[in-house]
């Protein structure tokens, strides 16, 4: 997402409880009417059970492992490595990073960073079941406990074990403008064009369908009436970098079953 300074109020964040999980049948938001919550603020499972870790992928008091996946600038994982060092992400490192494209800036980012960097394209795994094995693969052999998709544009077929255990971030209200193809500026040009008032982000657990899984948090960022889809999207991109990383500190503190037990309390 491109960057620069917001100039309205900071965005109201919010922990979305019961939202639907299919995908829209028309562009308008989807309102949540359930009680707003931050993510700092949200513990499903009490004071006595905030700090234990565990899950089928990662136990102990160890750092939780992120497998982050990117297709070009990197402007989220580089969000995520600076909060990492500067302590403002706490009990999380980055073990592998996935990349699509060889020749992006996000490839050089994690490279200047150190850190651990497979280069897997789509036109060397034309299959698709291929490509996903490839990831998988990677995924596992670096012990991620947490994949994490940031601006990945391909499609990755989870395996069953990784089920509940893949974040997203869209740069809109989901399930409104979502979807295969709706990424970058042409999410905000939709969203004007529609004429919406608001937009915002959207972190959600990721299935097998394009932008289509749970919805885990949001933020709400309101629509200027002289935006263009550059401007909207500077905004959002700040809501960006400030939500995900909430999402990403919850599942460090409170542990997988943190993201299980959300996905169980929307699905039922």
């Amino acid at each position: 997402m491109p960057t620069g300074p917001g100039s309205l109020r900071r965005p109201g964040q919010i922990i979305a409880k019961n939202v639907m999980t299919k995908p829209a049948s028309s562009n308008r938001p989807q309102r949540n009417s359930n009680k707003i919550r931050r993510a700092a603020d949200f513990n499903p499972r009490g004071p006595a059970q905030a700090k234990a870790r565990g899950s089928s992928r990662g136990s102990g008091a160890g750092a939780l492992k992120l497998g982050v996946l990117i297709s070009g600038g990197g402007t989220t994982l580089e969000n995520l490595i600076n909060r990492i060092r500067d302590g403002r992400l706490r009990r999380a490192t980055i073990a592998l990073v996935i990349s699509s494209r060889g020749n992006v800036r996000g490839v050089d980012i994690t490279r200047q960073a150190g850190l651990p960097l497979e280069i897997i394209r789509k036109r060397e795994h034309p299959e698709e079941a291929a490509f996903s094995d490839a990831i998988t693969a990677a995924l596992d052999q670096a012990g991620v406990d947490l994949a994490v998709l940031a601006g990945f544009l391909c499609f990755w077929r989870l395996p069953p074990h990784f089920e509940g255990q893949v974040l997203n971030i869209h740069p809109a209200l989901l399930p409104a403008f979502g979807g295969k193809g709706m990424y970058g500026l042409r999410v905000h040009a939709a969203v004007l064009k529609a004429g919406q008032t608001e937009s915002g982000c959207t972190v959600h657990l990721v299935d097998n369908q394009y932008d289509h899984g749970p919805v885990v948090a949001q933020t709400r960022v309101p629509v200027q009436p002289d935006d263009n889809p550059e401007t909207l999207a500077r905004r959002v991109g700040i809501a960006e970098r400030e939500l995900y990383p909430q999402v990403i500190q919850q599942v460090a503190d409170n542990g997988l079953e943190w993201l299980k037990l959300r996905q169980a309390s929307i699905d039922g």
